[in-house]
């Protein structure tokens, strides 16, 4: 429990406190209505229900609670609930003995003499007045822990935009003012039962309120900036080396001749007041990346920004998309959360506005009553705060994000420009874009000339000067060539021939540079300079073509890992990728053991040497990672003619993904580990640092590349087999001598070292790998406390459908095997962090089929709950856990559930077609679903909740549900349904699915009380011919039967009418 919620439960004690000394002073009367109920007694009821919602929760959970002030709020909670209890208990008797009508006693008091004995009352005043001396001695030690907690929200939403920020200051300070004082104030209301109703301390209570609400409110700020953010976020803008000296100013210098154009000026302009987009264009190396980057740090930029803001305050975003990075780093959900982000942090005042639900979660502290903690932002989600944030009308602030490398996102470029351009609907928003001249683009943004520079047109004498400052740099420049005219000649033929394009004079540069070394004379420079092709790739091809043959093997295959990564790869990966080279099961045979820093520092120093002998620059380490040169090497070998050429340099049947598996298999035995954190412990920047890295983190990484090879020969599978055994054995090992350190909650509740790593295999997909694990050892999962199926049914953790499916046919396979070995979908376990009684079958439903996602949904939510209705019915995940059992009567009170219907499952899956109409594509998979959930349902129970479903429906206006059993109610609803003009318009799929659906509904819920012959009319009138005949037969015949039961003509012992 935070402090700040402590300050919550606190103010429920206060209040108690206050109301109960009212009672016992006397000074309340108390009127028995006609009811019998006390009005006073509602009244205490009100606030021991609001006391007990916390209590339960805190008596839960304070065995795991190691602050003292935090255990002794909550004893202090429970002791106060009990004596609440007892207070209830207490009027429950007055009012079973109050038989004679309506009765007025002068107190509560006197009333309760009637219950107990005025010993007992004194005891009881007594007892409450030491919870209040207690309460102040804990509310000093709360404040001043709530305290630090609030100056570490306020490190959190520190931005640099100064107005907002000093607005955000001052109500921290008066938070945090008003908390120091609550202390002295509330200890000095007497104790004493003269001052009891002392009205300071109702004003009190209600300031306790108050703090704490906004003690959440700042909270709930700093949760969901972290929510939103990402880690390798900065990565991309920190990788981009800097502006070299004296290039660029020109953007900000409008009187600066440029030859042959004023583009230029554009820029200025556009930054001092133009709205909208603006677009910078550039060749392959031009320079954009470097340009954006000089922009949106250059203060000249933000003084000529402050004059389109005005008034407002100003705030600066930038966003780099990166096609070599992680995935979030070239997609829209990178984007979205970098934008949103960007804009919550200098106004988290919006984030109450875009985000209500998210942030009313927070604010009123759900995750304290049992509810969901997960904060993810699926990209439906970020899409439409999007277009809220573009349509909100009162931005405090104007914003000016700078987006770098459009070209590099990995989806429909089409779709990021209608993004884009949504976002730009707000005149308090704009955008400068950069991305390479597509066609995509050009239609986008190219349409006013004052709006787009080409950067390769601007250049000329950037790159001049740059070229110049490279080779005089150089120590032979001057006494080879330097002040000559050849060597004024050789920078401008560099210049003439770069188009623009920095990388190429960089890559030039580089090569006459090697021949200053060789002391090369001004006619050899010239004769290397003549040798380079313009066209970057023709250069690309030199630069390969000029490594020595002897290391054209392990060229092609260095070359080949990095173009496979997925991301950048650790320099230590590429330790142990040359082991691999020369040795293809290296791995498996290595020992445990930690390095040392003796053994670090010149491994990782030969990684230097072997890149630039192997790969002549174009690879090269940044900032502990391998990366390419320029985005454009990459391109380049990803070309079909050069995925051949290095196919044909290496080694037959090379696998770039199994070596790196490998080579994680051998990092992971040589680093010391840790469990907390998934992320890099200590920067690897330095080649002298010992790796220290999150076990979990290093897992995942390791097993994609591991399922990346699983499409190779039965040999390679075989391999792989053996390297995730081997992994396995080594984590155990690791463990036991202490090379692994894991404190991590989950883990110490397991006590057993391979569920940490078996938990890994799951989440990370290794699904042919389980598959033939349990096979041999059906028993695999048997180490784990918690049952192995809400991971397999991916039940802790979110994906986003529009990219992913969840359960592909190897997952389907896991969970066939898993129910066929035993597993029970009805297990109760208890969460790991809650500590709350769930089943697999309740959490699924919980998750996939929420009713109360239709009931409110956001825009967007519902259409993403309904891709993973259709995947459970169709890749038969549903109807495998109805076949294993899965309790279709289970009621959301009866186990922790948030399903505010309380509908059992069997309701769910009957009303899904008419929610999700287009399991229709898939008719004898949901009917099959229908028929096993239906074959064990209760259907004679009532439930309001169908009644609720019906409403949102809009079926309400035709009649009003019953409130009768669910058999009946699912009746009327449907008789609703049919008449209804949203059924009029599904199509002929939809009435062939309902059709079969409603028959067999009828034929599980048959009972004379069902309206057979509305249905029967009604089913008539409604559904197409072709598909009534089945429902009519059997409609009719129930008419029949219960006309012949009513005129005592039924036998039912033979099912058969008697002769008239």
């Amino acid at each position: 429990m935070d402090p700040l919620t402590s300050l919550s439960v606190a103010s429920n004690i206060v209040q108690f406190i206050e109301f109960t000394y009212s009672l016992l002073k006397g000074t309340v009367s108390v009127y028995a209505s006609a009811t019998g109920a006390p009005k006073e007694a509602e009244l205490l009821e009100d606030i021991y229900s609001s006391l007990k919602q916390h209590s339960d929760q805190l008596e839960s959970k304070k065995s795991n609670d190691s602050d003292v002030t935090n255990r002794n709020i909550c004893c202090l909670a429970a002791k106060c609930k009990s004596e609440c209890q007892s207070l209830l208990q207490k009027l429950e008797n007055l009012k079973r003995s109050n038989h004679s009508g309506p009765k007025l006693w002068k107190s509560f008091r006197v009333a309760l003499a009637d219950a107990m004995s005025s010993r007992d009352v004194s005891s009881l005043q007594n007892r409450i007045a030491t919870y209040q001396s207690q309460l102040v001695l804990l509310l000093c030690a709360a404040t001043n822990e709530s305290l630090r907690q609030v100056k570490e929200d306020l490190v959190v939403v520190r931005t640099t935009n100064n107005a907002i920020l000093a607005e955000r200051s001052s109500q921290f300070k008066d938070t945090s003012a008003k908390l120091n004082k609550f202390p002295s104030r509330l200890q000095s209301i007497p104790s004493g039962g003269n001052n009891t109703n002392d009205p300071r301390l109702d004003n009190l209570t209600t300031q306790l309120k108050r703090l704490s609400l906004a003690s959440r409110e700042h909270s709930a700020v700093s949760a969901i900036l972290s929510s939103i953010d990402y880690s390798s976020r900065p990565m991309r803008q920190e990788g981009i080396k800097s502006a070299h000296l004296e290039t660029f100013g020109w953007i900000f210098e409008p009187t600066v001749a440029i030859e042959n154009t004023t583009s230029h000026k554009a820029l200025l302009k556009w930054l001092r007041g133009g709205d909208g987009p603006f677009w910078i264009s550039g060749r392959p190396g031009s320079g954009k990346s470097t340009l954006m980057k000089f922009i949106a740090d250059h203060a000249r930029a933000r003084s000529a920004l402050a004059l389109w803001a005005g008034s407002k305050p100003l705030a600066i975003g930038r966003h780099f998309f990166w096609g070599a990075g992680t995935l979030i780093q070239r997609s829209e959900e990178g984007l979205l959360r970098s934008i949103l982000g960007d804009i919550f942090r200098n106004d988290p005042c919006l984030i109450a506005k875009i985000c209500p639900d998210l942030w009313a979660h927070h604010v009123e502290d759900k995750s304290m009553r049992g509810g969901s903690t997960s904060m993810d932002w699926t990209l439906i989600e970020l899409q439409r705060c999007l277009r809220a944030v573009a349509t909100h009308e009162a931005h405090r602030a104007r914003y000016c994000f700078f987006i770098d490398g459009l070209d590099e996102y990995n989806g429909d470029h089409h779709s990021l420009c209608e993004t884009l351009f949504t976002l730009c609907q707000s005149k308090s928003i704009k955008l400068c874009v950069s991305s390479r001249p597509y066609n995509v683009f050009k239609e986008t943004f190219g349409a006013k000339a004052e709006t787009i520079i080409q950067l390769h047109d601007l250049t000329h004498n950037d790159i001049r000067r740059y070229a110049a400052s490279r080779l005089c740099e150089h120590p032979e420049w001057f006494r080879v060539i330097g002040g000559t005219p050849s060597a004024f000649q050789l920078v401008e033929t560099i210049t003439n021939r770069a188009h623009g394009v920095f990388l190429w004079v960089f890559l030039v540069t580089r090569e006459l540079r090697l021949g200053l070394t060789n002391h090369d004379t001004a006619t050899d420079l010239q004769q290397r300079l003549d040798s380079v092709p313009e066209d970057l790739e023709e250069f690309f091809k030199l630069i390969l073509e000029s490594v020595e043959s002897f290391y054209h093997i392990k060229m092609a295959h260095t070359l080949q890992v990095a173009v496979s990564a997925n991301e950048p790869l650790s320099v230590e990966l590429y330790v142990f990728l040359e082991k691999v080279f020369e040795k293809e099961e290296f791995a498996i045979n290595e020992p445990i053991g930690r390095w040392t820093p003796a053994e670090w520092v010149p491994a990782l120093g030969d990684v230097d040497y072997r890149l630039n002998s192997r790969c002549r620059g174009l690879l090269d380490i940044c900032e502990g990672k391998v990366e390419f040169l320029h985005r454009t090497v990459r391109d380049f070998l990803l070309t079909g003619e050069m995925s051949e050429f290095l196919r044909r340099k290496g080694a037959p049947n090379f696998s770039p993904h199994l070596s790196i598996f490998q080579a994680y298999v051998a990092w992971i035995k040589h680093s010391e580990l840790w469990g907390e954190d998934p992320r890099i412990h200590k920067a690897t920047t330095s080649i002298t640092t010992t790796t220290i890295v999150g076990v979990r983190h290093l897992l995942d990484e390791a097993f994609g590349y591991a399922r990346e090879s699983t499409a190779s020969n039965s040999a390679t599978r075989t391999l792989i087999t053996d390297l995730i055994d081997e992994l396995e054995w080594a984590v155990d090992g690791m463990l036991t001598s202490g090379q692994l350190t894991d404190t991590t909650p989950a883990f110490l509740s397991n006590n057993h070292p391979v569920v940490l790593f078996r938990e890994r295999v799951i989440l990370s997909d290794m699904d042919c790998y389980l598959i033939q694990k349990l096979r041999d050892s059906p028993g695999y999962f048997d180490v784990f406390r918690i049952p192995p199926l809400p991971q397999v049914l991916r039940l802790e953790r979110r994906r986003n459908l529009t990219e992913y499916s969840y359960w592909p046919k190897e997952r389907v396979e896991i969970l066939r095997s898993l129910l066929k070995n035993g597993n029970s979908p009805n297990e109760v376990y208890y969460a790991p962090i809650s500590d709350e009684p769930k089943t697999p079958w309740s959490t699924f439903m919980e998750c996939f089929f929420p009713l109360s996602a239709f009931l409110s949904p956001s825009p967007g939510q519902w259409e993403d709950q309904c891709k993973a209705i259709i995947e459970a019915v169709g890749n038969g995940v549903l109807g495998l856990l109805l076949a294993a059992g899965a309790d279709s009567n289970l009621k959301a009170s009866s186990i922790s559930c948030q399903n505010p219907l309380d509908l059992p499952p069997w309701m769910s899956i009957w009303l899904i077609p008419l929610l999700v109409p287009k399991l229709a594509d898939i008719p004898n998979d949901y009917t099959q679903c229908l028929e096993l959930a239906l074959k064990t349902a209760d259907l004679g129970i009532a439930s309001p909740g169908l009644e609720v479903v019906g409403g949102r429906l809009g079926l309400a206006r035709h009649r009003p549900v019953s409130g009768g059993s669910a058999r009946l109610t699912c009746c009327e609803i449907l008789l609703q349904y049919l008449k209804s003009e949203e059924f009029k318009s599904r199509g002929y799929r939809f009435f062939s699915l309902f059709a079969k659906s409603l028959l067999i509904f009828l034929k599980r819920a048959d009972h004379r009380s069902l309206p057979f012959d509305e249905l029967n009319s009604v089913v008539k009138e409604e559904l197409p011919f072709a598909l009534q005949r089945h429902v009519v037969d059997f409609l009719a015949g129930r008419c029949q039967k219960r006309e012949a039961e009513d005129m005592g003509r039924f036998d039912h012992s033979k099912k058969l009418y008697k002769p008239s």
